[in-house]
């Protein structure tokens, strides 16, 4: 089932990444959802689900 909007998953992505920079730790697999989550968002899809971040590995990888 697909889930929230890709601007609440970078919402509670940069939360945890804050969380996390504070407690000292590098979460690297949390800090590249972000990353493909936020180029979603920046390229127009904020009001996509989860299952769009197809869509930004996509746009990151033309043929």
């Amino acid at each position: 089932m697909p889930g929230g909007p890709a601007k609440y998953q970078i919402k509670d992505t940069g939360i945890a990444l804050v969380l996390a920079a504070s407690l000292g730790l590098t979460l690297p697999v949390a800090t590249e959802v972000d990353r493909i989550f936020r180029g979603l968002v920046d390229s127009g899809g904020s009001n996509l689900d989860h299952s769009a971040a197809i869509l930004e590995l996509r746009r990151m990888n033309p043929r």
